[in-house]
C-alpha cells in the first residue's frame, strides 16, 4: 500500500472516532482527564502532518475572502470569551488554554483537511468520514447501553422519569442515559442528528446489500437512542428537517437566505409549540410546558438583553449568562435546585457570549457555507446530505445549543462541516503554479 494511501486512511479512521476523543477529553478530569485532552490534541496534529506530509495543497490559495475572514473572526470572538471567563472566575486556567488550544487545533484541522486540499475524491472522503461518525458514535453507545456498561455517568441518578414517547405505545420505560454521550438532551439531539444522516446516506448513497443493512442499522439505533433519552426534540428535529429540506430543495433561493430567516422560523416554532402544546397534554414532562420550561429561560433571556448595555455588542465571554445571573427565577418557579443549564437558543446564547456582533458573524457564516454548498456542482449527492445536515443544526438550535461550545461533539463537526462548505468558494480557486 503506497505510503499516501496508508497515511490518509489513517486519517479517515480518526475523523470516523472523533467523537469519541471529543467526548472523553470533556468527561474526565485529573490526571487522567489531563491525559485524555493531551493525548487527542495531540492527535490532531499528528493527523495534519500526515496530511501536509504526503498530499499536494493549494499553497497560496486566497484567503482574505468573507466568508474565512468570516469564519477566523467567529474563532477569534470565540477564544477571547474564554479568556473573558477565565477573568472573571468561571473558568480556571488549565481549562482556558484547553479550550484555546482544543478549538485552535480543529481550526486548523479543518483548513488543512478542506481548504489546502487539491484532491477534491480526497476531500470528500474525509467529509463523508466524519458524516459516518456520528452514526457510528450512536451505535457504539447503543451497544454499551444493552451491555450495560456505563463510562460516564455510572455516578449519576437521573430522575425516575418515564419515557412518555414509549408510555404512549405500552411500554415502561424510565429515561436514561446513553453511556459514552454528554447529559440527556445533548444526547437526544444528537441522535436526531445521526438519524438525518442515515436517512439521507439511504436515500443519497445507495450500495450493496451490506452497506444498504448498514445504513438501515444506524438509522434503527439513532430511533432507538431518542426514545432511550426519551428525546421529543431529536424526533420532532429530524421529521422537520425532513419536511424543511424537502421544501428547500425546490426553492434554493429560500435555502440560501434560511440562516438570516431562522430568527423569524424561531418565532413562527416556538408560538405553534405554545398553540399546539394544549392538543398534546401527554407529552409535557414534569408538569412544565412542552418545552420542559425552555420558554421561561427565553422570557428571561429577552428581557435582560432588552436591557440594553454597550456590553451587548460584544457579550460578556463565554458562560455569559452565568456572569449576568439571568436564570435564578428559572429555578424558584419550578421550585428546583440550581444547576448549570444554557439559554437553550443559540441564538440567545451567542448574544449573551460573544454579543451581537459574534451572532451576525455566526449567522453570516451559515449563510457563506449553504451558498457555496448550493453553488457547487463537485458532488451533488453529498451536497444534498450535507444541506439537511445544516438545516437540523438552525433548526435545533432554537431550542438546544446545537452550534454553540457548549455541545461538545456538535460543535466540533460543524466547525470541519463549516470548512468544507468554506473551501467550495468558486472565488477562490487554485492559480495556474501553485500547486505543492
Amino acid at each position: 500500500m503506497p505510503v499516501t494511501v496508508k497515511f490518509n486512511s489513517i486519517i479517515n479512521f480518526f475523523l470516523i472516532l472523533n467523537p469519541i476523543f471529543v467526548i472523553l477529553s470533556f468527561s474526565f478530569s485529573g490526571i487522567t482527564g489531563y491525559t485524555i485532552k493531551l493525548t487527542t490534541i495531540t492527535l490532531v496534529w499528528v493527523v495534519i502532518y500526515l496530511f501536509i506530509s504526503s498530499n499536494k495543497l493549494y499553497i497560496d490559495r486566497a484567503i482574505y475572502s468573507k466568508s474565512i475572514l468570516c469564519f477566523f473572526a467567529f474563532i477569534l470572538l470565540i477564544n477571547i470569551s474564554f479568556v473573558r471567563a477565565c477573568m472573571n472566575g468561571l473558568i480556571s486556567y488549565q481549562q482556558t488554554g484547553f479550550f484555546i488550544s482544543y478549538l485552535s487545533s480543529y481550526f486548523i484541522l479543518g483548513y488543512t483537511l478542506f481548504y489546502l486540499n487539491i484532491d477534491i475524491k480526497l476531500k470528500e472522503s474525509f467529509i463523508y468520514s466524519i458524516l459516518i461518525s456520528i452514526p457510528i458514535y450512536i451505535f457504539i453507545n447503543i451497544i454499551l447501553f444493552f451491555l450495560n456498561i456505563e463510562i460516564l455517568h455510572s455516578d449519576e441518578i437521573l430522575n425516575q422519569s418515564k419515557a412518555l414517547l414509549l408510555d404512549k405505545i405500552g411500554i415502561e420505560f424510565y429515561r436514561s442515559y446513553l453511556p459514552l454521550a454528554e447529559g440527556i438532551n445533548g444526547a437526544g439531539i444528537l441522535c436526531g442528528l445521526s438519524a438525518v444522516i442515515s436517512y439521507y446516506l439511504l436515500k443519497c448513497y445507495k450500495g450493496n446489500i451490506i452497506i444498504n443493512s448498514f445504513y438501515i442499522l444506524i438509522f434503527l439505533s439513532a430511533i432507538l437512542g431518542m426514545l432511550i433519552t426519551d428525546t421529543r426534540g431529536g424526533i420532532f428535529y429530524f421529521i422537520l428537517t425532513i419536511l424543511f429540506s424537502y421544501f428547500l430543495f425546490k426553492h434554493n433561493k429560500v435555502l440560501k437566505w434560511f440562516p438570516w430567516i431562522s430568527p423569524l422560523v424561531f418565532l413562527v416554532l416556538a408560538f405553534g409549540i405554545f398553540y399546539f402544546q394544549s392538543i398534546f397534554p401527554d407529552l409535557n414532562r414534569s408538569n412544565t410546558s412542552i418545552l420542559a420550561g425552555r420558554e421561561i429561560l427565553w422570557f428571561l433571556s429577552i428581557e435582560k438583553l432588552l436591557q440594553f448595555d454597550y456590553s451587548n455588542i460584544f457579550g460578556q465571554g463565554y458562560l455569559g449568562h452565568e456572569i449576568l445571573n439571568v436564570f435564578g427565577q428559572y429555578f424558584t418557579f419550578l421550585e428546583r435546585e440550581e444547576h448549570f443549564t444554557t439559554t437553550h437558543n443559540f441564538i440567545l446564547q451567542y448574544i449573551f457570549d460573544i454579543g451581537i456582533a459574534g451572532t451576525v458573524l455566526t449567522i453570516s457564516l451559515l449563510f457563506y457555507i449553504i451558498k457555496n454548498i448550493i453553488n457547487s456542482n463537485d458532488n451533488l449527492s453529498l451536497n444534498k446530505l450535507l444541506i439537511p445536515v445544516f438545516v437540523f443544526y438552525i433548526l435545533s438550535g432554537f431550542t438546544e445549543v446545537s452550534i454553540n461550545f457548549y455541545h461538545k461533539i456538535m460543535f466540533n463537526i460543524f466547525i470541519l462541516f463549516a470548512w468544507y462548505g468554506i473551501s467550495l468558494d468558486r472565488t477562490n480557486e487554485l492559480k495556474p503554479g501553485q500547486v505543492k
